[in-house]
């Protein structure tokens, strides 16, 4: 049994044939979680205070999140071929 905090994480093979139990839910959590998976752990579990919304990372084949996500607020202006030609989001990603 060993216990290690993430920031002493250095290879997803310390994690091969053990039982891993992650504590929290926050990114770093889910990559370490993600990374006992990658790495053969036998089983995984995940403690949480409390609930969480998790999304998916690729909404499409190879589209990141945050080209789908947009708010009102998020920008003041954006020029009309600018948005009908999607150059922000073709920059931005």
């Amino acid at each position: 049994t060993i216990c290690i905090h993430s920031s002493s994480y250095k290879h997803k093979s310390l994690f091969t044939g053990r039982n891993v139990l992650v504590l929290g839910c926050g990114e770093t959590a889910m990559d370490i979680v993600h990374r006992a998976v990658l790495g053969g752990a036998r089983r995984i579990g995940v403690v949480v205070r409390q609930g969480f919304l998790s999304v998916p990372h690729l909404m499409a084949e190879d589209k990141p999140l945050d080209v789908f996500i947009t708010n009102l607020f998020e920008h003041s202006y954006e020029h009309p071929w600018v948005h009908f030609l999607q150059l922000r989001w073709k920059l931005s990603t």
